[in-house]
């Protein structure tokens, strides 16, 4: 993993970030605990190698966790792509208990040159506690912008609209 996210030229962010980067090898949630409080402007969370989902890593306990090890104004960035499990939704729900503002993109426009380079067909969620350190992100594409949970509709309302109103006994 430190290799290919270093030396072999694949994943070019790396290598192009202005700021400070870093490869942390081990358990994500063991070595997020021993991190100090507030101290990083991003923490990416891309520990999918498959369809396999590490459920640990998304957790409510564990997104708190990453929030906590976030400086002011930080942002989470997870890769949630799944061909068979939609985790958007999941990730919302948490986001909005916690108080926090998600925003999800699904990135599905490969070029050919792109594809040929690894870049493979990709959703992901970026998560805060303050929406204005989102907005830079809205303006890039209107996929960015769609806010990634809804109010839930109440049950009555729901059979109302499929003209079936629940009575009480």
């Amino acid at each position: 993993v430190d290799y290919l996210a270093t030396r072999s030229g694949l994943l070019m962010q790396m290598a192009s970030s202005r700021g400070e980067t870093s490869v942390v090898l081990g358990d994500g949630r063991l070595k997020m605990q021993a991190m100090p409080q507030a101290s990083y402007d991003l923490i990416v969370v891309d520990v999918f190698s498959s369809d396999s989902i590490p459920v640990h890593l998304m957790t409510q306990e564990a997104i708190r966790l990453y929030m906590s090890r976030l400086k002011a104004g930080g942002l989470l960035l997870m890769n949630i792509s799944n061909r068979y499990v939609s985790i958007a939704p999941v990730l919302a729900r948490i986001a909005a208990i916690e108080g926090l503002h998600m925003r999800q993109r699904f990135d599905g426009l490969i070029s050919l040159e792109d594809a040929r380079r690894g870049r493979t067909v990709s959703q992901w969620a970026v998560i805060g506690a303050d929406p204005v350190a989102l907005a830079p992100l809205v303006p890039h594409a209107a996929r960015i912008a769609r806010p990634a949970c809804r109010r839930p509709v109440p049950r009555r309302r729901r059979a109302a609209r499929r003209g079936t109103v629940p009575t009480r006994k």
